[in-house]
């Protein structure tokens, strides 16, 4: 019924609002004003589709808004202004077909038709000739925007989809050369992907493209991590996370040697593989697998801690029910009353934290191109409840009673189905180990570029 109801005062609005759209429709086209009348016959449309009156003033008024947009044509073309009197035959085309959604039906005369066809051929014309002009002159900005113009019109008008795509992509071109010849590899490589996915196989943008990457990728090893806490292996699951985040960066311009045969070369050249080293050393290293950086790293701090409070002894209410004789002496009634009851409560938590230091190396030079101290911490606490009888019919106690607020007391019971056992510190610590690479893979992508 209520729905009812707003749907008829909605229909009461619409049909107000359209008779008032239509009567202003109506004083505009006394005046004249033709289009700005025909805008408010579609408005009163709008709010009612079957507005009649509306429709008829709007077929009525129709036809003259839509001469008026042919005459602004006419004078145009009689001018001289070729692109003015395109733009001017396109409102009326489009004034037309507004008028054909609203079922009111009135035809463009072939003679208008006919010379826009003649009128179009010429701006399309002028604008393809001045295009090639500008091409010409390197203009590639002004080129572009002729034939961008002129595929709005005809997508296959001669070759303008061709040289529109020239005009993009050779300035680009252009720069992207001057960024390779100043060593800018990375701008380099992104704009000669630019030009490239707009034209394959534009000059030699792939060969250039690749000797951009082939000459800024940077090569990446890590050393084996150190680690000067109590807890063991942890140095060596961070090395796997950090290894991980930076092969999942999809960088083409990182490169990261595999650990495992990094290692074993390691081991056979009897080379140190943590830590800092010497010029001489990490020249050679880098010579080895063609690395430039390495990442050190080092794990100086690890805290893990469980704790749990004393079992707290706590108080409730709970209902039982008794007997009792009727006032009038005429049997029993059942009475509610309620019973001071003890449950327990723990409470257990867990803190875990990690200090991580890392370094970033040249193998050319031993220089540390990049270095951070990273102290994450987290844990986990857990506080629940312990009744030997039915939790379900527990009911808090406060200073004036039993409370039997249902908010108060979904909160006491809920104390009763709550987890018991603490995240484990490996979820923990791997999640740190997780953050921690996060961190460093962040502040090297940032660095490279």
């Amino acid at each position: 019924m209520k729905r009812l109801i707003l749907l008829i005062i909605a229909l009461s609005l619409g049909c107000s609002g359209s008779k008032n759209m239509l009567k202003k429709g109506t004083q505009l086209e006394q005046d004249k004003q033709y289009i700005e009348a025909s805008n408010f016959y579609f408005e009163a449309l709008n709010l009612k589709k079957t507005n009649v009156d509306a429709t008829i003033a709007l077929n009525r008024v129709g036809k003259k808004a839509l001469n008026k947009y042919l005459n602004d044509f006419y004078q145009e073309e009689a001018m001289g202004n070729v692109k003015d009197a395109v733009y001017a035959y396109l409102k009326a085309s489009e004034y037309q077909k507004k008028l054909n959604t609203y079922k009111v039906y009135h035809e463009i005369p072939s003679p208008y038709k006919d010379k826009y066809a003649v009128i179009r051929e010429t701006y399309l014309q002028n604008l393809y000739v001045e295009g090639q002009n500008f091409m010409d002159k390197l203009d590639y900005k002004n080129a572009e925007r002729n034939f961008t113009e002129i595929l709005k019109f005809d997508v296959d008008y001669k070759n303008a989809k061709s040289l529109n795509d020239i005009a993009y992509v050779e300035p680009i071109f252009i720069n992207a050369k001057q960024q390779l010849e100043n060593e800018d590899f990375r701008n380099a490589y992104n704009h000669f992907t630019l030009v490239l996915k707009r034209i394959p196989n534009y000059k030699d943008a792939n060969e250039s493209r690749k000797e951009a990457l082939e000459r800024g990728r940077r090569t990446f090893l890590i050393f084996t991590f150190e680690n000067i806490t109590g807890k063991r292996h942890i140095e060596t699951k961070i090395s796997d996370y950090i290894s991980s985040e930076l092969s999942n960066l999809s960088d083409p311009f990182l490169r990261l040697v595999d650990r495992g045969n990094f290692e074993k070369i390691m081991r056979e050249q009897e080379l140190t593989t943590s830590g800092l080293v010497d010029e001489s050393s990490a020249a050679e290293i880098g010579k080895l697998f063609g690395a430039q950086k390495a990442i050190s790293g080092k794990v100086i701090a690890y805290y893990y801690k469980t704790s749990r409070s004393r079992p707290q002894k706590r108080e409730a209410a709970e209902p039982y029910t008794v007997k009792k004789k009727r006032e009038d002496g005429e049997g029993y009634i059942n009475e509610t009353k309620y019973k001071k009851v003890k449950y327990t409560n723990y409470t257990k938590t867990v803190d875990i934290r990690i200090e991580f230091k890392y370094k970033v190396i040249s193998l050319q030079t031993s220089e540390v191109l990049l270095s951070d101290i990273i102290e994450l911490s987290s844990g986990d606490r857990t506080s629940y409840s312990t009744y030997d009888g039915d939790f379900k019919r527990l009911y808090p106690l406060s200073q004036s009673g039993v409370d039997k607020n249902k908010y108060s007391i979904n909160k006491l019971r809920s104390q009763f189905t709550e987890r018991r056992k603490l995240k484990t510190e490996d979820e923990l610590s791997n999640d740190l180990f997780k953050n921690i690479s996060v961190k460093v893979v962040k502040n090297i992508s940032q660095n490279l570029k």
